[in-house]
C-alpha cells in the first residue's frame, strides 16, 4: 500500500523510539509443539497476564515477547484451539523454550446434530455500509454478542465480516466463536474445536462471508460471541496510522493487518474486545464492529 513521504518519515521515527524503549528488556521466545506428534502448532496464543501482554505464534509455531528485566519470573498461559490450555511459570535466563500441548479429547455429546426441520435467521450487525474503521494489532480480538432471538437451539451456518479497503484487506485472520458464560455474561468456552483461519480475496469495503457448516458449531439458546482475531503473519503487514484530529493520547501509531468495518446501528451495545494478557472488555459506545451470522434453528413444523 502507498503512504506519503511525511507519513513514512513519522513511521521511521516511531520505530526508532520503539527501539530505544526496548533497553532494559529481555526476550522470552520459543516454539510450540503437539505433544504426541512433535509437529509445530501454528497460531497458538501466548499470554502473560501479570504484565498484561502476549502474542500469537507464527505459522511455524514460533513466538517472541519482550519482558521487563525487573521481573524475575512470570506466569504464562499458552492455548490453541483443539488443545489443552497450560499455565506455566518461567524464570528469566535462557528464555528460548520448547512448549508441548496435549490435544483435547471431545465427548460425543459435544458434537452438534443439524436439525432436520429448521429455519434460517440472519443476526448481528446487518447494516450495509461501514463508515468507520476498526484497527487491529497482533492477538487482539474484536467481536459482538449475537443473541438468539428465537430461543431455539441450532447451529452456525456462516459468519460475515465487513472488510475495509485500507490496511491489508487480504491478511489472514482467525474466526473465534464463544459460548456465553452465564455466570459472568462474558465470552466463555470456545465452540470451535479447531483453528478457522481465513483470508479475504477482494479489494475491500465489502462483506466477506465464511461458510462454517462443515464445522458443526452449535448455536445455543443463549446465543454466541463471534470475534475476529488478528494473527501473526510476519513483519510485512505493519502500517502507520495518523489519527489526526481524533481526541486520542496517540496521534501516530502502528497497526497490523486488515481493518474491520465499524458502524453506529440503532442497537444496544453488543461489542467486546480483548488484548492478549487482558480480560474481555465491554465497549459501551454506540459504534459496533460489523459482524453478523446466519444460523439455522429448529423449526416448529
Amino acid at each position: 500500500m502507498l503512504f506519503t513521504i511525511r507519513t513514512f518519515s513519522i513511521f521511521l521515527l516511531f520505530l526508532l523510539a520503539t527501539t530505544n524503549a526496548t533497553w532494559g528488556q529481555t526476550v522470552f521466545e520459543g516454539k510450540i509443539f503437539d505433544k504426541a506428534t512433535h509437529q509445530p502448532i501454528p497460531y497458538s496464543t501466548v499470554e502473560i497476564p501479570g504484565i498484561k501482554t502476549g502474542t500469537v505464534a507464527d505459522s511455524a509455531g514460533k513466538f517472541s515477547i519482550r519482558i521487563n528485566t525487573e521481573v524475575d519470573s512470570f506466569s504464562v498461559i499458552i492455548s490453541s484451539l483443539g488443545y489443552e490450555t497450560i499455565h506455566q511459570t518461567f524464570k528469566l535466563g535462557n528464555n528460548y523454550k520448547k512448549i508441548y500441548l496435549q490435544k483435547k479429547i471431545f465427548n460425543l455429546e459435544e458434537v452438534t446434530v443439524v436439525p432436520k426441520n429448521y429455519i434460517e435467521k440472519e443476526l448481528g450487525i446487518i447494516t450495509k455500509k461501514a463508515p468507520y474503521e476498526l484497527f487491529g494489532v497482533i492477538g487482539i480480538q474484536h467481536g459482538i454478542q449475537i443473541k438468539n432471538t428465537t430461543e431455539k437451539s441450532g447451529y452456525v451456518k456462516n459468519v460475515s465480516f465487513y472488510i475495509k479497503k485500507n490496511g491489508f484487506p487480504n491478511c489472514p485472520f482467525r474466526i473465534r466463536i464463544y459460548q456465553m458464560n452465564t455466570a459472568t455474561n462474558l465470552p466463555g468456552k470456545d465452540l470451535a474445536n479447531k483453528n478457522i483461519i481465513v483470508s479475504y480475496s477482494g479489494k475491500g469495503n465489502k462483506w466477506f462471508s465464511v461458510d462454517l457448516a462443515k464445522y458443526q458449531i452449535p448455536f445455543p439458546k443463549k446465543g454466541v460471541f463471534v470475534a475476529m482475531q488478528w494473527i501473526n503473519q510476519g513483519e510485512a503487514f505493519y502500517y502507520p496510522v495518523n489519527f489526526g484530529k481524533h481526541k486520542r493520547k496517540e496521534k501516530y501509531a502502528t497497526r497490523y493487518g486488515l481493518i474491520l468495518g465499524f458502524s453506529k446501528p440503532d442497537y444496544e451495545p453488543l461489542s467486546w474486545y480483548k488484548y492478549l494478557g487482558n480480560p474481555w472488555t465491554h465497549f459501551k459506545g454506540r459504534s459496533q464492529p460489523m459482524i453478523k451470522a446466519e444460523v439455522q434453528v429448529t423449526s416448529d413444523i
